[in-house]
C-alpha cells in the first residue's frame, strides 16, 4: 500500500504520532470478521463489546462463504482501520448477511449499541437509496454523544450519494481561515464552532485512485464530503489471507482510522466533536483533476491528507503567535547499520522453520547472490527460499534473515530496505506469496508484522513483485536489544528448487534524533 499511503501522507504521520489509536474503540458495523485472523490478535475490544444482529447472538463471526457478496467485507474494513491506527480496538458489529444486504432496523439499532457500549468512531461502510428515519435519529444521538461516524458514499458512479453518506454538512476547504485564526492567537476550537465544523454528524466519503481522480465506480456529488483512496489497497481477508479490496467501503475505513489516530494521541488540541470537519478543512482540493465531477465552478473536491490534518489537530508546525518564539527543531539521522551485501551477509543471519505456528514446514533455504540478474542493479542481494505450509497464517513464517541491534537510548528508528517477491516459474492460481518485516515481538505472535510488501496470487498472470522500496518508520524502540526479521511465506507445499522465493537488497536502519 506505499503508493496509496504516500498519497495521504500516512508513513510521514506516523513518523509523528505517539499513541498510535491506542485504546481506541472503533464500531465495524458491517458482514462480521474472521474473528481470528491473524491481523486481529490483539486488536479486537473485548468480547463483551461484540454483537451479531443476523444470529442474535455476542459472536459476529463472518458467515459468508467464498463467492458470496459479503465474503470478507468487513474482515477487510477492520484491516484498512487498522493499518493507519494499528493500536485501535475494532468493535465488530454484524448486521449485514452472506448475501451483502442488511435490515436497516439492525442498523439502527447496532448504531445504538455502539454508542451504549462506548465506541469512539462508528464506520458505515454499507449504504441505501433511501434515507431511514430509524438510522437518522440513531446517528443524530451518536453526534450528540461525541461518537464520530464515517460512511461509504457508494459505488453507483453516479452524481449521488447513497443514505447515510449523504446527510449534508456543507464543509469547505478552509485552511486560510485556520492560519489567520492561529496568526490572530485565537483558539482553532473557537474557529471551528464558527465555521460550523462542530456540526458534522456523519462524514460520507467517495474513492479516488491514486492518481487523485474520482473512481469510475464511486457516487459522487454536492452531498460528498471528503475523497479517500479506493482502489486495490491490500488488507485481511478471511482464513487468515489477504486481498487487494476496492470500493467505497474501503475509502472510508482510511478516514476512520484517521479519526482514531487522532483521538489517541494525549496532545490532541482541538475537541473530538470537530475531527470530522477539521479533515475536510485541511483536505487537499483535487478539482483540477476531476472536471467531470465538479457540478459548479469554484465547487472543491477534497482529499484525504492525513498529515495535514494531525498537523492541525495536534498543532504540529502551528504558526507562532506574537507574544512567543517558534523553537528550531533540528532532525539529526544517525546510520545504526547499513548493508547492500556485496561483501556478504554482513551482520545478518538466516534461520528456517522457527518462526512459530505449527505443522511442518518444507524446503526453506538462504542463499547469499553475486553478480546477479536477480538483484537489483545486477550486483549482490539475499535470498530466502519459501516452502508452504498446511495452513495459511502469518505466524507460520516459512524462513527469513534475523539482524540483532541495541540502543544505549530511547530512539526513533526508520527502516529502508528494497524487497522482491517471486512464485516459482510454474504456479497455481491460488497461490501466493508475501514479504513481511517483524520487530521484536515476532516470537509472542504475529503483532510485529508492519508490512506487506506485495501480494502475488488470485490468478494474477505474473509470479515477479518487482522490487518495492519500504521506507517505513518504526516508531520510538526503547534502550536495549533489538531484532529485525525479514522473510516470508507461500501458502502451496513445495519439494524442489523452483519455490517461492523474498529477495533482499539495500538494507539501512537509521536513528531519528529531534533537538530544539
Amino acid at each position: 500500500n506505499k503508493t496509496t499511503f504516500d498519497k495521504i501522507r500516512l508513513f510521514e504521520t506516523h513518523a509523528k504520532t505517539e499513541n498510535f489509536g491506542q485504546d481506541v474503540i472503533v464500531a465495524v458495523i458491517d458482514s462480521g470478521l474472521d474473528l481470528d485472523h491473524p491481523m486481529f490478535i490483539d486488536r479486537l475490544a473485548s468480547q463483551t463489546y461484540w454483537k451479531d444482529f443476523i444470529d442474535g447472538d455476542n459472536y459476529p463471526q463472518d458467515a459468508a462463504n467464498e463467492g458470496d457478496a459479503g465474503y470478507g467485507h468487513g474482515t477487510a474494513v477492520a484491516g484498512i482501520i487498522l493499518q493507519v491506527a494499528p493500536r485501535a480496538k475494532i468493535m465488530p458489529i454484524r448486521v449485514i448477511g452472506p448475501d451483502g444486504t442488511g435490515d436497516t432496523n439492525d442498523i439502527a439499532a447496532a448504531i445504538e449499541y455502539a454508542v451504549t457500549k462506548g465506541a469512539h468512531v462508528i464506520n458505515l461502510s454499507l449504504g441505501t437509496n433511501d434515507k431511514d428515519p430509524a438510522i437518522e435519529a440513531m446517528l443524530s444521538i451518536a453526534h450528540q454523544a461525541g461518537v464520530l461516524t464515517v460512511a461509504s458514499a457508494g459505488n453507483t458512479g453516479e452524481n449521488t450519494l447513497l443514505f447515510p453518506a449523504n446527510v449534508a454538512n456543507n464543509l469547505t476547504i478552509n485552511p486560510d481561515k485556520i492560519n489567520e485564526s492561529l496568526a490572530n492567537a485565537q483558539r482553532l476550537n473557537d474557529l471551528l464552532a464558527i465555521t460550523g465544523l462542530d456540526q458534522t454528524s456523519v462524514l460520507g466519503v467517495s474513492s479516488v485512485n491514486t492518481s487523485d481522480t474520482i473512481s469510475n465506480f464511486s457516487s459522487y456529488g454536492s452531498s460528498m464530503d471528503l475523497a479517500a483512496p479506493g482502489e486495490s489497497i491490500v488488507t485481511a481477508y478471511p482464513n487468515g489471507r489477504f486481498t487487494a479490496a476496492t470500493g467505497t467501503s474501503f475509502s472510508a475505513p482510511l478516514v476512520t482510522g484517521t479519526m482514531a489516530l487522532a483521538i489517541g494521541e494525549a496532545r490532541l488540541l482541538v475537541d473530538p466533536q470537530v475531527l470530522l470537519g477539521l479533515s475536510v478543512a485541511t483536505a487537499t482540493n483535487i478539482a483540477s483533476n476531476n472536471s467531470s465531477h465538479i457540478l459548479n465552478s469554484g465547487d472543491e473536491l477534497p482529499r484525504l491528507d492525513i498529515y495535514n490534518f494531525m498537523r492541525w489537530g495536534m498543532g504540529w508546525e502551528t504558526q507562532p503567535t506574537p507574544e512567543e518564539t517558534q523553537p528550531t527543531e533540528v532532525v539529526t539521522e544517525t546510520v545504526i547499520y547499513q548493508d547492500d551485501f556485496n561483501n556478504g551477509l554482513g551482520k545478518f543471519a538466516y534461520y528456517d522453520g522457527m518462526f512459530g505456528g505449527s505443522g511442518n514446514h518444507y524446503y526453506e533455504q538462504g542463499f547469499i547472490h553475486t553478480n546477479n540478474t536477480l538483484c537489483k542493479s545486477n550486483n549482490s542481494c539475499i535470498e530466502t527460499r519459501l516452502g508452504g505450509r498446511d495452513d495459511f497464517r502469518v505466524d507460520n513464517m516459512s524462513s527469513g534473515f534475523a539482524f540483532n541491534f541495541t540502543l544505549e537510548k530511547e530512539t526513533e528508528v526508520q527502516l529502508n530496505v528494497d524487497l522482491r517477491t517471486m512464485l516459482a516459474s510454474t504456479y497455481e492460481s491460488d497461490e501466493t506469496v508475501q514479504a513481511l518485516i517483524y520487530v521484536d515481538d515476532h516470537f509472542e505472535g504475529n503483532n510485529g508484522a508492519i508490512h506487506i510488501t506485495k501480494l502475488i496470487g488470485g490468478g494474477i498472470s505474473q509470479n515477479d513483485s518487482g522490487w518495492v522500496n519500504v521506507n517505513r518508520s518504526l516508531g520510538t524502540l526503547s534502550a536495549g536489544e533489538h531484532f529485525i526479521l525479514i522473510g516470508g511465506f507461500n501458502n502451496k507445499k513445495t519439494w524442489n528448487n523452483e519455490v517461492a522465493k523474498v529477495l533482499i537488497d539495500n538494507f539501512k536502519l537509521t536513528a531519528i534524533t529531534t533537538t530544539n
